[in-house]
């Protein structure tokens, strides 16, 4: 599979390819069985000119080109040009393409138009998910609050997202795996109300500029396999799920209990799953 291994500073957004090597957008890609294409893909399940990414602005629509096994925009068959968001899953021929795309600040967006370059650092990191349900209600929102300041003692960078859920990380690069094994099982020792889940993975990602300056958007393939365990988890019974590649990384084996290998939506295969 041909594409260039990194994105420039330049790229607005970018094609996590199955390899995990980059595909920047500065233009159209074109997806396609045969050389001639930005990104050629040498399966006997991929068309000629099977898909097209296209760029316009920092707006991004993937295209189905007419091909044979079609294209999915997150396990669904398109039919139509589809505006792609960030960490949506291309489907083409059995390979999974990730789109990247930085969120930015308001008042940056108006440079980035005009050609301001964006900076994306490529870096592993620790993730947590607290995730709050509508039905956990009051008591989660409250429990949500109580787990804030033990992240942040712990450094971690923390991120508010849907209602009460917060998403946390810890870059490899500013946090040693032992701090982090200590916020991990401070926070297992807080079990919460029903409808709440604890989600820990490890993991390759590529770090943008947040809504302010203290905060970092993080992207590619990891992120969305954090986020869809949340899923699993709640399938699961599960209150703190945790992945092989977390265990592993902070030497948690002798801590958490094995739930078997599950499918994880969105990725292939089965996962080995633990809970602490």
């Amino acid at each position: 599979m041909s594409a260039p291994d990194d994105p420039p500073s330049q790229a607005a957004a970018w094609l996590e390819l199955p390899d995990k090597r980059t595909h920047p957008l500065c233009r159209d890609s074109y997806i396609g069985r045969v050389e001639g294409n930005e990104i050629v893909v040498p399966d006997h399940r991929v068309s000629r000119k099977h898909a097209v990414v296209q760029c316009q602005g920092r707006r991004f629509t993937v295209v189905d080109l007419g091909s044979t096994n079609g294209t999915l925009v997150n396990d669904v068959r398109i039919f139509r040009p589809t505006l792609l968001a960030d960490a949506d899953v291309i489907g083409i021929g059995g390979h999974r393409f990730v789109f990247c795309q930085p969120a930015m600040p308001d008042d940056m967006m108006e440079d980035a138009a005009a050609g301001t370059a964006v900076i994306a650092g490529k870096t592993a990191c620790w993730m947590l998910l607290v995730a709050v349900t509508d039905a956990a209600g009051v008591a989660g929102e409250e429990w949500a609050g109580r787990l804030e300041p033990t992240l942040v003692k712990g450094g971690a960078c923390l991120k508010r997202l849907r209602g009460a859920t917060r998403f946390a990380h810890w870059r490899v690069e500013a946090m040693a795996p032992s701090a982090v094994r200590n916020v991990v099982l401070e926070l297992a020792d807080a079990p919460g109300p029903a409808g709440t889940r604890l989600i820990l993975h490890y993991g390759s990602v590529r770090v943008g500029a947040g809504a302010t300056p203290t905060e970092e958007n993080l992207l590619g393939a990891a992120v969305t396999f954090a986020h869809q365990l949340e899923a699993t988890a709640t399938e699961l019974g599960a209150r703190f799920l945790v992945s092989q590649d977390a265990v592993n990384s902070l030497d948690l084996a002798r801590r958490v209990s094995p739930l078997g290998s599950h499918p994880v939506r969105g990725t292939p295969g089965a996962h080995a799953l633990f809970t602490l």
